[in-house]
Formats: C-alpha cells, sequence, structure tokens
C-alpha cells in the first residue's frame, strides 16, 4: 500500500504539474478523505460492491462506489486545498481510479483466496465484523448515524 501511494504521487504531479510541496499535503488529505469515504460508503451499503470490485466481478468505473468516493473526495480537495471545483474533480477522478486499479491488482496478485476470506485476510479486517456491517441492522444503523 506504502508503494502505491508514492506511486500515485509521482503520477499525480507528473499528469497534473502539482509542486512537490503542495502535493505531500494533496495525498495526505486524498488519503483520509478516501479512507473515510470508503467506511462511510461500508456502513451506508454494505460491502458487496466493494467486494465484487476486487474479484474482479465489476468495474470500478461507474459503479456506485466510483461516484461516492469521487464526490466526496473531490469536495475535500475543495474545501482543504482551495482548489477550483474542477481542478478538484478532475483530481478526485484520476485519485479513485489510479489507487482502486492498483489495490485491485495487488490484491489479485497477493497469496490470498480469491473470496471474502482472502478479501479479509488482505485487507486485515475480521470476517465477523464484516459480516455484522453486511447484516440489515448494521446498514440500518450505518444509514441513521
Amino acid at each position: 500500500m506504502e508503494t502505491i501511494g508514492l506511486d500515485m504521487q509521482v503520477a499525480l504531479e507528473e499528469k497534473f504539474g502539482i509542486e512537490p510541496v503542495k502535493l505531500t499535503g494533496i495525498v495526505a488529505s486524498g488519503q483520509n478523505s478516501l479512507t473515510a469515504g470508503m467506511k462511510t460508503f461500508v456502513m451506508k451499503h454494505g460491502s458487496g460492491e466493494i467486494e465484487a470490485i476486487l474479484l474482479k466481478q465489476k468495474d470500478f468505473s461507474g459503479s456506485s462506489l466510483q461516484s461516492f468516493v469521487v464526490k466526496q473526495l473531490g469536495s475535500d480537495l475543495s474545501a482543504a486545498h482551495g482548489m477550483a471545483g474542477t481542478q478538484a474533480s478532475e483530481i478526485a477522478g484520476f485519485s479513485a481510479d489510479y489507487l482502486v486499479k492498483r489495490i485491485v491488482n495487488a490484491f489479485q496478485e497477493a497469496d490470498v483466496s480469491k473470496d471474502l476470506d482472502g478479501i479479509c485476510a488482505f485487507i486485515g479486517i475480521d470476517k465477523n465484523l464484516l459480516k455484522m456491517v453486511n447484516s440489515p441492522v448494521g446498514k440500518m444503523f450505518g444509514k441513521f448515524f
């Protein structure tokens, strides 16, 4: 994951010409935003779509997850770094696509089973916790909060 983050910094600098000094702050706030956005998405919608994306049963492009995460990231980049909405949206879209593609590839190359057990091992979360979040009660609480 650390390598993916460093590679993304290089990709952002090359694609958008962001100065290295500014890039560090953008990447840090982007990581926080993406992590929070993914957690919020899972709490509201369960992990089914993320699982399907990791297992290559569904494309990230055009997914509800992509829409949710890009919107959240764009808004956070705009607020934290004073970026114009268009620039923040472009960086958010590029970053989310880049990271998810690299994470999916890393999962596919990892020495874990290509099922829910493997996903839990890869991410480092307890399968029972994920089942609880995916339950109807878990989703209800996620939407409530």
